[in-house]
């Protein structure tokens, strides 16, 4: 009987590794690794606030492994970083409050919500991020502040779940025009790493997060960061985007009809 339960158990941190993997790789291209993440944790038996915390420390690691592929693009926008990085860490804070106040079986609710919402913004991201475009507020420094505060309410939403948190950022991101996508990637990363690095603490203090899955999921997310970090300029975008989109669609359907069974 303990080698059954062993080998279950060892099938369920080996399942949580490799969705890490790949959770990493959207993490540090597209977005949306809570997307996959966060419903394989739910279908290895853990409560849906638990999945959610666990999900987020256990990519968190991966955040961390995606920067070095981003040297040049964060050295380049360091200011814009200084600026961006106290409302982020205000904001996580916020949302980071805000999960351990809710309900289980009310998150359970809203998770999925959560999930058809990012897949939405996810698939019209370019038109998200065009309308940005097209508002005129004038002077740069008119920008930098609306995109200071915006960053402060998304990180709020990227503590609380996350799902979707990238393509958010990079709409902000579109009223600076900066460099070019990569760049706005690299701040992305870097701007989810302060939010899910508060998030990691809060969550591990409230007891929140079922250790030996993180752990795998880390192993697993670190490998993917390094992975995606390196191939985000080789690999089709849009068909990333794509599979991110109808899997997060699929999913919330699938998690909002469990919630009502």
């Amino acid at each position: 009987m303990t080698f059954i339960i062993a080998s279950v158990e060892l099938w369920k941190l080996l399942v949580a590794a490799a969705a890490a993997f790949i959770a990493g790789m959207l993490n540090a291209t597209s977005g949306g690794g809570s997307f996959l993440s966060y419903p394989v944790l739910l279908s290895l038996g853990q409560s849906p606030l638990v999945a959610n915390a666990t999900s987020t420390v256990g990519l968190w690691p991966g955040l961390i492994a995606n920067l070095p592929g981003f040297k040049h693009e964060l050295k380049f926008n360091k200011q814009l970083i200084k600026l961006f990085i106290l409302p982020v860490l205000s904001g996580a804070m916020v949302g980071s409050f805000i999960l351990t106040q809710t309900p289980d079986a009310v998150f359970g609710f809203v998770a999925p919500v959560l999930i058809f919402t990012g897949s939405l913004v996810l698939r019209f991201h370019i038109r998200i991020e065009h309308l940005f475009d097209r508002v005129n507020l004038g002077t740069e420094k008119r920008k930098i502040a609306v995109v200071t505060v915006a960053t402060f309410f998304i990180a709020i939403y990227a503590a609380y779940f996350g799902a979707g948190v990238g393509v958010l950022f990079l709409a902000a991101f579109a009223l600076l025009k900066m460099e070019n996508f990569y760049h706005s990637v690299a701040v992305k990363n870097i701007l989810a790493l302060a939010s899910n690095t508060i998030a990691t603490i809060y969550f591990s203090y409230a007891g929140l997060v079922y250790w030996p899955i993180a752990l795998a999921m880390s192993v697993g997310s670190i490998s993917g960061g390094i992975t995606g970090s390196r191939v985000i300029r080789l690999i089709d975008k849009d068909h990333m985007r794509r599979f991110v989109v109808i899997f997060g669609l699929s999913t919330s359907v699938a998690l909002l009809i469990f919630q009502l069974m």
